[in-house]
Parts: structure tokens; sequence; C-alpha cells
């Protein structure tokens, strides 16, 4: 009988590493915890986010673009979650200078938002902010 995966606690692991700086480390469980779970939306979309703050974007795309099917295969995590993946993956596209994709997924954001979640005004904000940044760079 083998020994049973505990995902909390390697998710656990994985914020600690992020936290005392050890970024391939916290990657590595990450993974490690992806590949045990793989439709683990909050597991992938820390996956996403390590790669974004390494600037590996199209893989921070792929992450988080895993995320989002696994959110909405079983949306029982909160609309709070769907809104932050979209978020993320906007800003991966403008990252790439993929702007008009950027605005797209941007303004599903804004949507969503405004009927959904109103009562988070930073996150509103922050948005907007990002859709404006994408908007802008889209008409240069």
């Amino acid at each position: 009988m083998g020994l049973s995966f505990d995902a909390k606690a390697c998710y656990e692991q994985a914020v600690s590493a992020y936290q005392a700086g050890q970024i391939p480390r916290a990657v590595e469980l990450l993974e490690v915890l992806v590949r045990h779970e793989p439709d683990n939306d909050f597991a992938v979309s820390a996956l996403g986010g390590m790669m974004l703050t390494q600037q590996r974007y199209p893989e921070a795309q792929q992450y988080f673009e895993k995320a989002l099917f696994a959110y909405r295969s079983n949306p029982g995590t909160g609309r709070l979650l769907e809104i932050s993946i979209l978020e993320s993956i906007g800003i991966v596209q403008a990252d790439l200078r993929k702007y008009p994709s950027s605005v797209k997924v941007l303004k599903e954001v804004l949507a969503i938002r405004q009927e959904k979640v109103r009562y988070d005004k930073n996150g509103l904000i922050r948005c907007l902010n990002n859709l404006s940044m994408s908007f802008r760079m889209m008409k240069q």
C-alpha cells in the first residue's frame, strides 16, 4: 500500500518556498502538485503566476488557460478565481504584445466584475488600468 499524496501540504510548502525566495523550489512543488491533481485550478493558476513572475509568458499563458478550463469544468471554487485567471491571461497577452487579445479578455473581466462582483472596487480599478494600458499599446 503506497503513501497518499497530500495536496494541501504540497501547496503550503510551495507557498513557503515562494515566500522564502526559493522560486525554483516553489515551481517544482507546484509542478508535482499539478501532476497529481491536473484539475486543481488553484495550483495550476499558481503555477501560471510563477511563470508570469519569471517572464515566462508562453508557459504562463498555457497554465492560466488550463486553470480556466479546470475552473469552468467544475466552477465550485468561486467567481473571483475565474476573474483572477482571466485577468492574468489578459496581462500575459499584453506582455506577449498581443494587445487585441488582451483587450478582449480584459473586457470580459470588466463585464464579469461589473455584473457579479461589484463590491471589489480595487479589482475593478486594476482591471480598468490593465485594459487601458493594453488599449493604448494596441493603438500605437
